[in-house]
């Protein structure tokens, strides 16, 4: 939000300068003008401190990037100098971003390539392991002085921020080290700045960053010593409201014994303080602090703290104890939570201010998700539901939002009660569907697919000791008047009758009338309702689910909304798997191709990552002729006119090739040496699409990525030995007829074994053309097509046993479908067209194919 407060800002200072006299717009350019030529950290240096507001706030949000972008060892020297000044800004914005920046800088300092000497970047580079183990010499010094940094200077600065204290700059010699220490030992003296609750979230959410970052012992120490130092002061009601929040959010750090000793007697203690915000700020964070401690050491002081809270005479604290219940009620023990809970509940239901009875009704949903069945009686689950409609319910116009907190927790609650109780929740569930407010209708639409399950049998919800009952107060329920509505506990839990218990319906009478009434509903609703599609159609039944057919086809088509159809994009692997297999062929096959070739590039991108699985199930379910089609059609797209239809065409081929849905060899033939072919493009965007794909290893096949660590000339050389072997065991060479373009690689089998000869073809193969003898010299597709139609002719088994050079290859055996010698054979087409990428005109290409993946390179 600041970010774009300053970019509207500036925006309009430009557009009035363009309009008002002459003299005032040199005098508001020079104030926005930029040096381009200086480098980032150069800019922060000029621009940080000194700049005007705009440029400042700019700037410190990217002092994280500096960090990055000049190593820990020089941010120590020439960007830490700058946080005292930040940290003391006049501008309440300009320190807000600091704070926000603080936890990222945290992140870099403490915790740079510690520990990972000879990682993927350095092996990505080809760093040699002597320079590479002194990097990490080197690495390791600057993390710890890094770490230092942390604890001596960002924790009290994060400190200074919290309190909005200043740091004098200039003290020490202008480094600021002094004031940094005056405020680390709590002398920082009385606020100077103008507090601003911004900057105090901000740097609440910076020191837990922080928290994470540190050593156990580091976080006791210093962390939580700071967090008490502001619960004692007694001199800021908001020092301690801070503090009593930190504590709460703190445990996930501090470990059981800790919280235990110092963090629960604390807040306890804060729960009882004289400023009434400080106990709301405790009220609110009792069931986190119990949940860390356990039951048996919390649950006695904390539950007689909620209760003392929940009577408490400011309005304020009532509420937020209310809103605090369920948390603590998670800690209760399964059967004793009706007995303790409910009459709390009760309470804070009947209190005298509108806004206290609010938030226990928005708690009641969330409370009863975790009581036992037996406390579930059909007045408690019929108050829940008159929530569904307040106006013509007990509660009058108390709340428009309540309706909006019994869909989202619709699901919980019918879950806790179970799916035979289904009927008793269904009119809210219908009510709720047609509420006028869509934010509503939408929280609805999200949870039909959990409904179903349910419904199904398929829920989570809680069996065995869970699922006893709660003894006899939780059978008597509330025992009290909720609302106006009488007493909705009172009732006794129900019992099946002489028929047995209800029959809990289908989803396909239940729910589906509303899912289609939802995908009609506002963009708002509809968007949801195809968010959960598939798993939706996953709960009806097969004849049912077929239905659904003609609205994929409909979504699809919807030229409309492209957020419907990304949607769609998104589930097309889970919807290939609910469907036989011509209605994958006739439909979802055909949906996925549009999809593919969608005119936005999100679509197109989520796509493409779905279809693997498509066609893995299109494969699985015997329809390989259908599989092939496809691969052939996305081939027919690399020979397009159009530029964008090629870059498609390497999208997909880069999704295939992370996980190929068929055999590497027929995908090799197909997807593979068609990609390559587009190394000699004409456009350098499809050149450096294809230079991106192979510099990315995990898009490259496992055979390829593995022999790629070898090191590209020492593979280079053993794939001429291999082709020697080959050659010499009558693999390659001769003279005969048969065309060297043959573009369908027969499958082989999972060992790499002779396959099946076409029918129709000579066994001997043309000798190379002049310029051909070696792979980097051949084309790449040309290679892999002319060498892989030996593959149909002789046992690659054979021919691997007789050539040494094979021995050395990673593995020695088949890998991903393929055998070793068809490994290389790929590897060289690959590095064939890594060559001539390499020496391509277009500098991006270049960077691209060789590895480089700096922010200029991409």
């Amino acid at each position: 939000p600041i970010l774009a407060s300053c970019e509207a800002n500036a925006s309009r200072l430009l557009a009035s300068a363009m309009v008002i006299p002459h003299e005032a717009p040199a005098c508001l350019v020079e104030e926005l003008a930029i040096d381009e030529d200086l480098s980032l950290l150069d800019r922060i240096r000029t621009y940080a401190t000194t700049g005007s507001a705009i440029q400042r706030v700019v700037f410190v949000r990217a002092l994280a990037a500096c960090i990055e972008e000049v190593g820990v060892a020089q941010a120590l020297e020439e960007v830490l100098p700058l946080f005292p000044a930040l940290a003391s800004d006049s501008e309440a914005s300009i320190r807000q971003a600091f704070a926000h920046q603080l936890g990222k800088c945290a992140t870099l300092l403490g915790a740079v390539a510690a520990g990972q000497p000879g990682g993927a970047r350095a092996r990505s580079s080809g760093v040699p392991p002597a320079v590479d183990a002194t990097k990490a010499a080197t690495d390791a010094e600057a993390y710890e002085r890094g770490y230092h940094t942390v604890i001596g200077v960002l924790l009290p600065l994060l400190r200074a921020l919290i309190c909005s204290e200043a740091v004098d700059p200039d003290a020490n010699g202008g480094s600021g080290e002094a004031g940094v220490a005056a405020i680390a030992a709590g002398r920082g003296g009385p606020p100077v700045l103008m507090l601003s609750p911004m900057v105090t979230d901000a740097a609440c959410a910076s020191l837990l960053e922080v928290a994470a970052l540190l050593r156990p012992d580091d976080v006791g120490t210093h962390v939580l010593t700071l967090v008490l130092c502001l619960s004692h002061d007694e001199g800021s009601d908001e020092r301690r409201s801070v503090a009593a929040g930190l504590l709460g959010d703190m445990t996930s750090f501090l470990g059981r014994e800790l919280t235990a000793r110092f963090v629960l007697p604390e807040l306890l203690s804060l729960a009882d303080d004289a400023a009434f915000r400080v106990r709301k700020a405790a009220a609110l964070k009792l069931g986190l602090v119990s949940a860390a401690v356990g039951p048996a050491l919390a649950l006695p002081r904390a539950l007689r703290t909620l209760e003392h809270l929940a009577r408490d005479e400011i309005w304020g604290v009532r509420k937020a104890a209310a809103e605090g219940l369920p948390a603590l009620a998670a800690v209760v023990p399964h059967a004793e939570r009706a007995e303790l809970v409910l009459p709390l509940l009760c309470v804070l239901e009947e209190d005298s201010s509108r806004w206290v009875r609010s938030a226990a009704h928005q708690s009641l949903g969330p409370v009863l998700a975790l009581m036992p069945g037996d406390a579930l009686t059909p007045k408690v689950l019929a108050h829940f539901s008159s929530l569904a409609s307040p106006q013509g319910g007990v509660h009058g116009s108390l709340d428009a939002d309540l309706a909006f907190h019994c869909a989202f927790n619709l699901p919980a609650v019918a879950a806790a009660a179970g799916a035979h109780r289904w009927s008793e929740l269904a009119a809210a569930h219908a009510a709720l569907a047609e509420e006028p407010q869509w934010k509503v209708r939408r929280t609805l639409a999200c949870s039909l697919d959990t409904l179903g399950n349910l419904l199904l049998g398929q829920d989570t919800s809680r069996s065995g000791p869970d699922r006893e009952g709660a003894g006899p107060a939780a059978a008597a329920g509330f025992g009290a008047r909720g609302g106006d509505g009488g007493h909705w506990g009172a009732a006794a839990s129900p019992v099946a009758g002489p028929e047995g218990p209800p029959e809990v319906p289908h989803p396909d009478e239940a729910l589906s009338p509303v899912f289609e009434v939802f995908l009609r509903d506002l963009d708002e609703v509809r968007t949801a309702a195809l968010s959960r599609l598939a798993p939706f159609l996953a709960c009806l039944s097969p004849k049912r689910r077929r239905d659904y057919l003609p609205v994929l086809s409909d979504i699809q088509s919807d030229g409309d909304s492209w957020r419907s159809r990304a949607l769609l994009a998104a589930q097309l692997g889970q919807l290939g798997a609910l469907f036989e297999a011509p209605d994958l062929v006739d439909t979802v096959v055909p949906v996925a191709l549009a999809l593919c070739t969608d005119t936005v590039a999100e679509v197109r991108r989520q796509a493409a990552r779905q279809l693997p699985l498509v066609l893995r199930t299109l494969d699985r379910l015997g329809k390989g002729a259908s599989v092939d089609s496809f691969l052939a059609s996305v081939g027919t797209m690399a020979k397009s006119p159009t530029c964008h239809r090629r870059i498609n065409f390497l999208l997909l081929a880069a999704e295939l090739m992370r996980a190929p849905p068929v055999p590497w060899p027929r995908l090799a033939a197909v997807v593979i040496a068609t990609a390559l072919d587009l190394a000699r493009d004409p456009v350098a965007n499809v050149r450096l699409a294809l230079a991106r794909i192979v510099a990315d290893a995990e898009a490259l096949p496992p055979p390829l990525a593995a022999l790629m660590d070898e090191g590209e000339d020492g593979g280079k050389g053993k794939e001429r030995e291999v082709e020697a072997g080959m050659r010499a065991n009558g693999a390659l060479g001769g003279d005969g007829g048969g065309s060297s373009d043959t573009r369908h690689l027969p499958a082989s089998s999972s060992t790499g074994h002779r396959a099946t000869p076409v029918a129709g073809e000579d066994a001997q193969m043309p000798a190379p053309e002049k310029g051909e003898g070696s792979p980097d010299a051949m084309e790449p597709a040309v290679l892999i097509r002319t060498l892989s139609r030996a593959f149909s002719m002789v046992d690659i088994a054979d021919a691997a046993t007789a050539t040494p050079a094979v021995a050395m290859l990673p593995g020695g055996e088949a890998m991903g479908g393929l055998s070793v010698g068809e490994a290389a054979l790929l590897r060289a087409g690959l590095f064939a067209a890594i060559a001539v990428l390499e020496d391509d005109g277009d500098r991006d290409v270049q960077r691209c194919a060789r590895g480089c993946n700096s922010k200029e390179g991409a």
